[in-house]
């Protein structure tokens, strides 16, 4: 039996994250069944709960050591983990894990990496020096791609994949669990009473954007739309859904609550539009047909716009209030022409994202 040992953000309450994994997980065990698939992960117990996938501490040396030494393969990925916005410890700890397993002899993968921003002369030099060893390189877009061409890495060449998460079998999603799940939240899920599922995140101490975005929001509701507030990330984005809640003089419900990623997916497969801030809750929308308009606060998101074609409604460091409105009115009046754009345009990227599940597995000896 082999073994891979996967390395990245998991655990810690991020949604976005969770999907990426679960499509990963999902994907290697549909292509060998009889794989063992070891996690690290921030809260190992429930990583093995939710994924059904062994699951050690990827805060405890000993244990590290201990799982890269058994694994036959370490995958690390997906997500932006080789960037430097957010800090460059999380850049040295990743780089670490893939230092260790070469060492010790192991196969290593990027697995359809998103790279960059990375600013720092440090940084890029250790993405260089580590990330030229490891034996295949997948990345989730073009600009991912030369951002690691910038920085001196071409051994071996990368590859452009997709999100692992685009791969997530929409089939196994169950919709009517969703629909009950927004039932119990107080929605009316049936036509003629459209869900509008809002995600926002806190970026940079900013605080208008969700003024701008709970007036918007209001409007619709007027012209008789649910408006539901959908966390991502908990607790982190529960505050400024509530912000957005506030502004509101209708009612809209704030999601408290942190589901499994399978019934995230259920709920937003329900929703008539999603508004969102972050990556994955649009990469959510194009896996369950769901239209959507997205604002960025990171490239990542300009990144994933591009890539799936559609445009967004701007930055959120100068979001323009009546440009939202417009934008959401003229998305809203297409929104069979966009759910039929995504249905064509996942057909496509899910098997990209496979892509990286196949090459992961042709590492293993």
């Amino acid at each position: 039996m082999s073994r891979v040992l996967i390395s990245g953000y998991y655990g810690f309450n991020n949604a976005g994250d969770e999907a990426v994994l679960f499509s990963i997980v999902s994907t290697l065990k549909q292509l060998k069944p009889d794989v063992e698939i070891v996690v690290l992960s921030n809260d190992p117990a429930k990583t093995t709960s939710q994924h059904s996938v062994k699951a050690v501490n990827r805060w405890k040396i000993p244990e590290i050591l201990l799982a890269v030494q058994k694994c036959d393969l370490l995958i690390s990925g997906g997500g932006s983990l080789l960037q430097d916005v957010t800090g460059a410890k999380s850049v040295v700890y990743y780089l670490g894990i893939v230092r260790l397993a070469k060492l010790l002899g192991k196969p290593v993968m990027f697995y359809a990496n998103g790279v960059g921003p990375v600013t720092k002369p440090l940084t890029k030099m250790l993405i260089n020096l580590i990330g030229n060893k490891v034996d295949t390189i997948t990345v989730r877009d073009e600009q991912s791609l030369n951002d690691l061409r910038e920085m001196g890495v071409n051994k071996p060449m990368a590859r452009i994949s997709a999100d692992p998460a685009l791969g997530i079998n929409r089939e196994v999603i169950d919709l009517n669990h969703g629909r009950e799940l927004l039932k119990n939240l107080g929605l009316e899920v049936h036509e003629g009473k459209p869900i509008l599922g809002i995600c926002v995140r806190e970026w940079e101490g900013l605080t208008e954007y969700t003024t701008k975005i709970g007036r918007v929001a209001d409007g619709l509701a007027a012209q008789g739309w649910q408006v539901v507030l959908l966390p991502m990330h908990h607790p982190k984005d529960v505050e400024p859904s509530r912000r957005v809640a506030k502004v509101m003089t209708s009612p809209a419900i704030v999601v408290e609550e942190e589901y499994h990623v399978k019934d995230t997916l259920a709920m937003i497969g329900n929703l008539d539009f999603l508004l969102g801030m972050r990556l994955h809750a649009l990469v959510m929308a194009s896996v369950m047909h769901v239209p959507f308009l997205g604002i960025s606060y990171d490239p990542k998101v300009d990144r994933f716009l591009e890539l799936i074609g559609l445009e967004g409604a701007g930055a959120v460091q100068n979001l323009d209030e009546e440009i939202l409105r417009e934008k959401l009115a003229e998305k809203m009046c297409k929104r069979s022409e966009l759910r039929e754009y995504l249905r064509t345009r996942m057909t496509e990227l899910s098997e990209r994202a496979r892509e990286s599940a196949i090459l992961a597995l042709s590492l293993l000896k």
